[in-house]
Parts: C-alpha cells; structure tokens; sequence
C-alpha cells in the first residue's frame, strides 16, 4: 500500500477537480470524477491518502454541477485537495556526479572518491522523474 502520492498524480488529480467543479452539470462533470475513482482505485493508496482521496471524491461531486451553495461545497473540495497536497511524495532518488568524469561523488562533502578531490556545484540542475541528479565541476 502507498503511503503518499507523487507531483504528477497530484497535478492530474488538481486538474481533474479543477474540471469537475467548473463543469456545467453533473453529467458534464462525470468523466472527470470517474479519472478521479480509477486513480484513487489504481493507485494502491492506504491510510490517510486513501481516506482524503475518497473524501476528496465524494466532495467534488457534491460541489459539481449546479448545486445549491456551491462556493461552501467547493471549498470543501479545495480543502481535501490542499490535504492531498501534503501528502506529496518528497523522496527522491538523489546522486551526484562529477560532470567531467561521471563518477559519482559524496553529497555532503561534494567530493568524488575516485578522483580525490572537491568540486563546485553548477547552478544547473537537471531533473528526470525518478532521478534528481546534481551536475558538478
């Protein structure tokens, strides 16, 4: 069972309620809160990510459509979102390499084992969605 969901989850899951809230009527609505039941049921969460994912759910299709009150139900909607939001996966798998050699090179001390030596950090830093990667000098 997952414990947290990723940014990109995340961002689908904001664009789906995003959607369903500002759809015209609930039939309008439904595509949008039946991505959002695969999602939750696809995704294998348990615990806290999988009861605010429901109740994010249930809340959007009582916010969607014309309904009575609407600005207090989509506040709920938005309030499950922003709990959904802190449960953000933050791990990541994180290396450091020495640009010009490719080894890889202690984080903390920024220092490659090979080479024996420090390096300084370039501003750049390339991003992957399953690697974080530091290029050094």
């Amino acid at each position: 069972m997952k414990t947290a969901i990723t940014q990109n989850t995340y961002d689908e899951v904001s664009r789906l309620v995003e959607c369903a809230l500002s759809a015209d009527t609930k039939k309008q609505a439904e595509p949008f809160t039946k991505r959002l039941e695969f999602l939750r049921s696809s995704g294998g969460y348990g615990g806290y990510v999988n009861c605010v994912f429901g109740d994010l759910i249930t809340s959007a299709k009582r916010a969607s459509g014309k309904v009575a009150d609407k600005e207090r139900l989509s506040s709920f909607a938005r309030t499950d979102l922003y709990k959904l939001e802190d449960q953000i996966s933050n791990a990541t798998n994180e290396e450091t390499i020495h640009i010009k050699t490719g080894h890889k090179v202690k984080k903390e001390k920024q220092y490659c084992w090979c080479c024996f030596s420090f390096y300084n950090e370039l501003t750049i830093t390339l991003h992957s969605p399953h690697t974080h990667v530091k290029a050094l000098t």
